[in-house]
């Protein structure tokens, strides 16, 4: 349990309070013997002087679960869109951070010249490039600089960006506004794409959009609880992918008048 009191402290209330808290009594408020103090206008004239309220004193005991709280994460759903449009699978052609950026600058300088023999290929270069790195993208690492010059890096990526052409071919390049029949369409293509190439094309293809289709996680058994996230759609009884930009959280006072363990079972039920 917790004593707090009210009080406009003095030094002569040095023993009224360790009484009390000695005590650990109740003590109902009560009017102090002080005089009311006037409220300083700082050197300016007033018409009508302020004074404080009359002094008091009072002390409650309250249960330590009253002061407690329960913290409440708040998600709401991933919408996405997805297209297989050329400036998308473009971006295929370059590796994610860190090296995307480097890398987009080194194809403008040299890609162009490159054959299908020849593509990725950089040493002849390296002492500019190295020296345009040390200027302008310091901190890359030399791991990540030698994976720069590393012909199998821009190959594999050329690769992916090709697999993500074949699609475009057969899926076009329209835009979708449901990601739940995502899966689906690819396999429909008969496109044999290995886990990674299928990350990183999804990632380039689709987008957060907040005019699209909520986005699936999982068809549960059993009722609904939205509390637990989960909801009744169409007679089925779904989970969505919640959008970890959009989540938020809430602290929840605690009825006052039980115990946390009563709480907790009440919760749970």
């Amino acid at each position: 349990m917790r004593l707090t009191t009210s009080l406009v402290f003095m030094e002569d209330d040095d023993a009224i309070i360790t009484r009390c808290f000695g005590n650990f009594e109740v003590v109902d408020a009560r009017e102090l013997d002080k005089p009311a103090e006037v409220k300083s206008n700082r050197g300016r004239q007033s018409g009508n002087s302020k004074t404080t309220a009359p002094k008091t004193f009072g002390s409650k005991i309250f249960n330590y679960y009253e002061f407690g709280y329960r913290r409440i994460t708040v998600e709401r759903p991933l919408q996405e869109s997805y297209q297989f449009s050329d400036e998308r699978i473009e971006e295929l052609r370059f590796a994610s951070k860190p090296l995307g950026a480097v890398m987009k600058w080194i194809y403008s300088e040299y890609g162009q010249n490159w054959s299908e023999d020849s593509y990725g290929q950089l040493l002849e270069n390296e002492e500019d490039i190295r020296k345009h790195i040390k200027t302008n993208f310091s901190t890359l690492k030399e791991k990540q600089i030698k994976d720069l010059f590393d012909r199998k890096t821009w190959t594999s990526q050329r690769n992916i960006m090709l697999k993500a052409g074949e699609l475009q071919q057969v899926l076009g390049s329209d835009q979708f506004d449901d990601m739940n029949d995502y899966d689906d369409v690819l396999k429909s293509t008969g496109i044999k794409l290995e886990a990674k190439e299928k990350k990183l094309i999804t990632s380039a293809v689709s987008w957060k959009n907040p005019d699209a289709e909520k986005v699936i996680k999982k068809i549960h058994k059993g009722k609904a609880n939205p509390v637990y996230g989960l909801f009744e759609v169409d007679g089925q009884v779904v989970e969505y992918k919640s959008d970890g930009d959009l989540r938020d959280n809430e602290n929840i006072s605690l009825d006052p008048s039980k115990q946390v363990n009563e709480t907790n079972k009440q919760t749970n039920k």
